[in-house]
Parts: C-alpha cells; sequence; structure tokens
C-alpha cells in the first residue's frame, strides 16, 4: 500500500527515529539511488483535502527492511540534506500496485542530460528544439506532441503540421503553458532538455526566466539544470585597455596597437597573462604585444618581465667567455632569471611558458612556423597539479581562459567579414577544449559542452548550408573545425559512456554524438555543393584535397563509430533501451538492424577507394555524391560496373589479410620493436640535457662522418655510462594496429624522399600491392621485446596515467600501424607514433628479412 502526495515532511532528527515498519516514500529527485533495493510505483496525486485530482506522480517506496539497517541507511553518511523522505497522511492513503522491480539506476537529483531515464533520452532534444523555438518567437500550445515525429537517421525531431504553433507569440509568462498536460518522467525528460537550451538561448534576453519556470512547474528543491561553463576572460576589454584591435585580411591575422597610455581601468595580473596566452596560441604578434603592455604600464611588475622577456633578456649573450662575465653582460638575463623565480604560484605557469618561448632568438618564429604553440600550451598545463578541472581550478581555470579569448576573436573575425579567420579561431579554441580532462563530474560535463553550443550560434557560418555560395577555403576550414569539434565532443562522449556503465549516471551524452555527426555530415555536403558550383579545380588544389578528405572521411567514419558503440553500450546495459537504439539495433540489443549507418560508412569508403585509385577528380565526385544521397534520403544515382565503391566480388575475397599475413605482421614487430625502442632511447639521451644546460652526453672533439657513427657514439658512451641517462619507466602501448591506407593518408608524405630515389620507389610500390587497401584497424598484443622500458596497454594520444604506480609523466606512448609487405613477403614498412605527452613525431621504418629474421633498415 503507498501514500498519497499529502504528508509531513522530516526532519533529520525525525527520520533518526523512524522504526521498522514504516512506510518510506521518497521522491524521484532523491540522491539515494543505488543504496536501497528500491521499487518503483505510480500513485494518484492528492490534494490537501485528501481527493485525488487526476494525475500521477511516480515514487521510490522503499520496502520494510530490519532496523539494523535502516539505522545504517538513516546514518549522517547517507542522509544528504537535500532528501525528502516524509510520513504520509493516514487520510490521504490510496491504492497503487507496485510494478516489478526494474535493474534500473534511481535518477539522479539533478537535471540534466545524463539525469534523466535512458529510455526517454530522444525527448531530452526534443525539450531542447522547444526552446529554440521559443528563442526564435514562437509559441506551442498544448498537445504539440502529437504534431512531431523522431528521424532516428539525424538524432533531431521534425514538426509534420504547424497545427500547434502560434509564430511571434512567446513570453515568459506564456512558457509553463506549452507543458499542459504532460506528467512524469517523460515531462521530466522533455523539461530537462528545454532548461540546458534555454540557459544557452533565453536566459540572456530574461534573465532568471529559467529557474523561475522550473521552480513553477517542479516541487521543492527544484533540480539544477546545467548551465553553460560562465564566461572566465573578457579577452575584448583587456584588449582595449591597452589601446588594442584585431586587424585581419587574407594573407595575415595580427593585433594593431595605439599609442601607449596607462589603462584606465586595467586588468588583473591573471587576466593579463590569460590574454597574453591566447595571443600565443592564436599566433598573433605576441612580441608586439608584450611590448605595448610594458609601454603602457612601466611600474607594473608583471608589465615589465613581460617587456623584458620582449627585449630578449633571457638570451644568451652574442660572445661568451670571462670578458662578458666581467663586464655584466649576463647581469640583466641573471635578474630576469630571479624575478622570474619570485614570482606567486598562480602566475608561474603562464611565465614559464613564455620564458621557454623567449629562452633564444628566433624560437617563437619557430615555434610559429611549426604550429607548435598548443604543445607548449599542453606541457605548461601538464606540470599543474592534478585535482578538479572545472574553475576555478587552475587547468580549468586556463583552458576555460584560452577557450573564451579564441571565441571572442572568432566573433571579432566573424564580424569583421573574415569567415576563413573565424573558423580557424573557433577550431583552435576547440583543440584548447581537448587539453581538459574531462571533469569528474557529470554535470560539469554538460556544462562544458553547453558553452561550445552557446559561442557556435554566435557565428554567422554556423548557418552555412549547400545551398550557400561557397569557396574552397570556407569549406575546408569548416570541415577542419567539425573534425576539432569531434576529438573534442568524443572525450566527453566516452567519459559520460564510462559513468553510465559504473551506474553513475542514468544516461549518455546523446546529443554531444549527434551534434559531432551532424557538423561532419554538413561538412562533406559542403565539399560536394562547392564542386557542383565550381569547374574542377587545377591541379595544386586538387593535391590538397586528396590529402584534406581523407581526414575529413576519417573524422566521419569516427563519429558514426561512435554512435554505434553508444547504440550497443545501451542495449548491453538491459536497462532502458534508448528511443534511437530501438530503431537501429536488433532485438538483443547488441547489433545494428538498421543498414542507414552501414550504408554511410560503406560510401565514405567508397570515396576513400576513388581518391586513392583516381585522386580528386569525377569519380571521386560520384562517389561523394552517392554519399551525400545517402545522407540526405535522396535516391543515389546507378552506379557504373567496376566502379571502386563496388561491392567486393568473390575474386576480391582473397584480397582480405589471411592469418598467415597476421602472424607475420606479429613476427616483425616480436623481432624489431626492440631495435625500435634502443633507437629511439638514443635519440633521447642524444638530446638530453642537464639543469644547467649540459648536455648528458658530451659532444666528441670532431663531427661525425655519418650517422651511424652519431649513433655508435651514443651506444659507447651509453655502455660505459649506463646510468647516465634513464628511459621513461613506462612505455604506454596501445592495444590496436592503426589502419594502414589511413595512415598513408595521414602521413603519405613521408613515403617520399627525394636523396633516396630508389626508397621512394620502394615505399610506392608497396602502396600499390593487392592487400594494402585491406590493412584495416585490428587488435594487437604480442610483443615480448620492448628493451629496457616496462609495457603497459592504455594508450591514449596525449594522455598520461598515473598507474602503475610512480609512472605519472614518466611514460612513451606508441601507436604501431599495420605492416605492409611486398609478395613475397621478405620486405615491408609500417608507420609508427611516438608521443612525449607534449607532443607526437610520425615516423616510418623499413624492415627487411634477413637469413629469417626481419631487421630494422638504417635511413
Amino acid at each position: 500500500m503507498a501514500r498519497g502526495w499529502a504528508g509531513q515532511w522530516l526532519a533529520f532528527e525525525e527520520v533518526c527515529q523512524l522504526r521498522p515498519g514504516d512506510r518510506i516514500l521518497e521522491i524521484d529527485d532523491a540522491p539515494w539511488g543505488g543504496r536501497v533495493a528500491l521499487v518503483v510505483v505510480t500513485v494518484p496525486q492528492v490534494s490537501g483535502d485528501g481527493t485525488a485530482d487526476g494525475r500521477q506522480v511516480t515514487f521510490i517506496a522503499c520496502p520494510e527492511v530490519e532496523g539494523q539497517e535502516i539505522e545504517y541507511l538513516l546514518s549522517e553518511n547517507y542522509y544528504p540534506h537535500a532528501a525528502r523522505l516524509y510520513r504520509p497522511a493516514p487520510e490521504a492513503e490510496a491504492t497503487a500496485q507496485p510494478t516489478e522491480p526494474q535493474p534500473t539506476v534511481a535518477p539522479r537529483p539533478g537535471l540534466g542530460e545524463l539525469d534523466i531515464p535512458d529510455a526517454l533520452d530522444a525527448l531530452f532534444p526534443l525539450g531542447e528544439l522547444l526552446a529554440k523555438l521559443n528563442a526564435a518567437g514562437a509559441l506551442f500550445l498544448p498537445g504539440f506532441t502529437g504534431d512531431i515525429v523522431l528521424n532516428a537517421r539525424t538524432g533531431e525531431w521534425v514538426i509534420c503540421t504547424p497545427d500547434h504553433v502560434e509564430l511571434d507569440a512567446f513570453a515568459p509568462a506564456k512558457a509553463a503553458g506549452q507543458f499542459a498536460g504532460l506528467t512524469g518522467e517523460p515531462f521530466r525528460a522533455l523539461l530537462a532538455g528545454y532548461a540546458r537550451r534555454a540557459y544557452q538561448v533565453l536566459e540572456p534576453a530574461y534573465p532568471g526566466f529559467t529557474h523561475s519556470l522550473l521552480a513553477h512547474l517542479l516541487p521543492v528543491p527544484v533540480p539544477v539544470a546545467p548551465k553553460p561553463r560562465p564566461q572566465f576572460l573578457d579577452l575584448s576589454r583587456v584588449l582595449q585597455a591597452y589601446g588594442v584591435a584585431l586587424r585581419l585580411d587574407a594573407s595575415a591575422r595580427r593585433l594593431a596597437f595605439a599609442a601607449p597610455a596607462v589603462p584606465a581601468a586595467p586588468p588583473t595580473d591573471a587576466e593579463l597573462l590569460q590574454a597574453t596566452l591566447v595571443v600565443f596560441a592564436a599566433q598573433l604578434n605576441l612580441t608586439a604585444w608584450l611590448t605595448q603592455v610594458a609601454a603602457c604600464e612601466p611600474a607594473r611588475p608583471v608589465a615589465q618581465i613581460l617587456g623584458a622577456l620582449a627585449r630578449g633578456e633571457l638570451f644568451d649573450p652574442e660572445w661568451g667567455g670571462v670578458i662578458p662575465k666581467l663586464l655584466g653582460s649576463y647581469r640583466p638575463q641573471q635578474q630576469l632569471r630571479a624575478r622570474l623565480a619570485s614570482q606567486p604560484p598562480a602566475l608561474a605557469p603562464p611565465l614559464g611558458l613564455l620564458a621557454e618561448v623567449y629562452a633564444r632568438a628566433g624560437h617563437l618564429e619557430a615555434i610559429y612556423a611549426q604550429h607548435a604553440a598548443f604543445r607548449f600550451l599542453r606541457a605548461m598545463l601538464d606540470r599543474l597539479p592534478p585535482g578538479p578541472v572545472d574553475p576555478p581550478a587552475e587547468r580549468g581555470a586556463w583552458v576555460a581562459a584560452l577557450m573564451d579569448g579564441l571565441d571572442e576573436l572568432a566573433r571579432l573575425a566573424d564580424a569583421q567579414g573574415q569567415v576563413v579567420r573565424s573558423l580557424q579561431f573557433a577550431q583552435e579554441a576547440q583543440i584548447a577544449l581537448q587539453l581538459l580532462p574531462c571533469p569528474a563530474e557529470p554535470a560539469e560535463a554538460e556544462a562544458w559542452l553547453a558553452r561550445v553550443y552557446v559561442q557556435e550560434q554566435r557565428f554567422g557560418w554556423s548557418r552555412l548550408g549547400p545551398e550557400t555560395v561557397l569557396d574552397e577555403w570556407t569549406v575546408w576550414n569548416y570541415a577542419h573545425y567539425a573534425g576539432s569539434a569531434r576529438l573534442a565532443a568524443e572525450a566527453f562522449c566516452e567519459a559520460a559512456g564510462a559513468w553510465y556503465a559504473q551506474g553513475r549516471v542514468t544516461n549518455q551524452l546523446w546529443t554531444g554524438a549527434w551534434r559531432a555527426l551532424k557538423r561532419l555530415r554538413l561538412a562533406l555536403r559542403l565539399c560536394y555543393a562547392l564542386s557542383q558550383q565550381q569547374p574542377l579545380p587545377e591541379k595544386s588544389v586538387r593535391r590538397s584535397l586528396e590529402q584534406a578528405l581523407p581526414r575529413w572521411l576519417s573524422h566521419y567514419q569516427q563519429a558514426i563509430r561512435t554512435l554505434i558503440a553508444m547504440f550497443i553500450r545501451n542495449g548491453e546495459a538491459r536497462v532502458g533501451l534508448s528511443m534511437w537504439a530501438e530503431c537501429v539495433l536488433d532485438p538483443e540489443g547488441t547489433a545494428l538492424e538498421d543498414p542507414l549507418f552501414q550504408r554511410e560508412l560503406e560510401g565514405s569508403n567508397a570515396v576513400y577507394d576513388a581518391l586513392m585509385a583516381h585522386g580528386y577528380g569525377p569519380e571521386a565526385l560520384q562517389c561523394l555524391g552517392e554519399l551525400v544521397a545517402v545522407l540526405t534520403g535522396a535516391p543515389a544515382a546507378t552506379r557504373a560496373p567496376g566502379h571502386p565503391g563496388e561491392a567486393p566480388t568473390p575474386a576480391d575475397e582473397g584480397k582480405v589479410p589471411s592469418p598467415a599475413y597476421c602472424a607475420e605482421e606479429d613476427r616483425v614487430y616480436q623481432q624489431v620493436l626492440g631495435p625500435l625502442l634502443r633507437q629511439e632511447y638514443l635519440a633521447s639521451a642524444g638530446h638530453a640535457q642537464y639543469e644547467d644546460g649540459r648536455p648528458v652526453i658530451p659532444p666528441p672533439d670532431g663531427p661525425f662522418a655519418q650517422a651511424a657513427d652519431k649513433w655508435a657514439y651514443y651506444e659507447a658512451y651509453l655502455a660505459e655510462q649506463p646510468d647516465a641517462y634513464a628511459p621513461p619507466g613506462v612505455l604506454n602501448l596501445a592495444p590496436t594496429l592503426r589502419s594502414l591506407p589511413d595512415c598513408a593518408a595521414e602521413y603519405g608524405f613521408m613515403l617520399t624522399e627525394p636523396t633516396l630515389p630508389e626508397r621512394t620507389r620502394f615505399l610506392q610500390e608497396l602502396t600499390q600491392t593487392p592487400d594494402f587497401a585491406a590493412l584495416v584497424t585490428r587488435a594487437f598484443a604480442s610483443v615480448h621485446d620492448t628493451w629496457r622500458y616496462t609495457s603497459y596497454w592504455r594508450y591514449e594520444p596525449f594522455r598520461q596515467y598515473p598507474d602503475p604506480p610512480s609512472s605519472w609523466g614518466l611514460q612513451l606512448g606508441l601507436q604501431l600501424s599495420r605492416v605492409g609487405f611486398n609478395t613475397a613477403r621478405d620486405t615491408g614498412f609500417f608507420f609508427y607514433e611516438l608521443d612525449h605527452h607534449t607532443h607526437i613525431l610520425c615516423h616510418v621504418a623499413v624492415v627487411r628479412k634477413q637469413q629469417g629474421c626481419w631487421v630494422l633498415e638504417a635511413h
């Protein structure tokens, strides 16, 4: 027997007096989920006079338990201050039959996407659509849910008829009426999506609107809906304080400066250094910026340091020896180093980065030429202590400031009509987001992604479409932005998936995955639309497209695989099957039944095959058009026989690498990985320095005659001094071999070496072998010889792990590719990536079989 709504809320002291046999009811936002065997029951809502008013209320009822268990559950450790337990009023009794116990995770107290039941996940974007159309002035009338349908292919809701929509009729006072007649968990899921999007699009025009609406529609305590992460840096205000403006044209992006003047409202030291890091990340004229700051505030200690760095006071004198020391040539350098060392800990990370950038003449220009600014930023962030990442935590604060500054530059560029520059700055903001370890709390993850959506909708290019008049630079940079945004969102989606599997949350970040796929689908459609608007470009441009389009296809395929993994994860959970998963999974919930995603993957593979076989031309564009037809639901053009995208025939089946081929690959790595790591160890030792700048391996008296002499010298020295240099404690190996065609598309330039024409010809021939295109990603865990390294199998790019114990920051990541053999399988090549945590280096290695053993060929 369950009780109705009327009853007395219990304070903690009263709860402690409960005895066995008392009936406890808990509303659906109490955070006790997972700790008690609960039964979900639905009962009529009862008014104050004890009569039912026709509405239903869902409770989580706790069955009768022994007194000892009650005492344990009601201890201070488990009774949160916001929990709502009450003793039901006897006169408000109403009958209801409990349903069968379900293996569900009790809803979390928040109102985010991760808090709603997974079986109702598709209602969240419906709520977002409602808020978005409200922001445009449309008002929905009660009963509108019968006019909309879910498109499971795009993850979006479509309005079929406008019978329940009034244009230009929205007002905050009318918002609550849209939800009339909606109750229970579906209402909550819909309202969750509405609230998160309302904070993005309605709150700026109507401050306080969202919370007021939630308080009106939901009982106390009002659950918290995720808000976009607040702005952390107002870059425009900092630039204006120092008389600086952004100037852009087709050939350059730079800052322009007014005459120096003391700012009326100077920024704080932290804001000044945050803005400086943004200038560095955006590859603007950093030295001129530092000089301007120093000139505007000559008495400010931080500004003095920045000016000294810009003047090159950390550079060594042009000539060394005793005399310059006697003349005091080193004195400015020593004084500046002392001032840097005496700065507060909060300012030390950015000042240390700037000191590294200005350590020698021409270093900044070299960093810009190599597009390596984010490597230095990652190294700076990795030196911060581990802990929370949400501001005001240090790492989160710096990343938030970087994103805010780069997004503001993108907005300024967009306002100047510089769409390409705006896209480039926006892409850099997404790269900055990738520097952030995933937040520990689900609400924080939603807040970071919500900030991305808020910023994106401010840009004019967010409304690009195939019908827009396009140019190649806009299309390319939009595709690059979409790829970087996918990488950033995927990290959050994977973390949410892990929380979901662990039972910490009740849903996954479907909106993040769908938006990533939507952007990449649009990028491919724009690419095809461009080919229809313009004639086939000249050879140099076609060559650039041949290199870029495979990368976009790779991002697109990975976005599909991320969604498929989420479908499968949801099906395996067996808790509440997603509305989307119901549309695409088989009855067992473990495999795809709908062929749509499979057709998309096959279509993208056909485009890739055409590019590899014919380059960027009519064949590739025909395949791209057929893929776009699949994306838009249009009928596909008839494919000519023998087209590169044709399904494999029985004659082609022998081209799939056999088990013997894979076994030969394993033998290659078993025999050459040790020597390969030994080379890496020697190279690292050759560049290693002590803290005072002295090389670990002293240079010889004379130059090396050839490269082999250098390696022999290093090896001989380390053999005599084995403790002079120790390799990283852990080799973090990737548990998969990368697809060889993907690597060739990304690093194909490494196959060409003008000074070694025979080697170049040999490598180019290997890419034409029948097996090459079939060498896709496969599992790999068969390495025995890792030389002096301890191996570990948890590698992800640019990420270090604190386990095994004592290995934090002492790991070398290694990602290997499949091996491409010649027909005789006595020679081959492979790519490998060495991840030093602050940067990744890619190499290509040639192997040859000598006397039955694989050996590395010296290059």
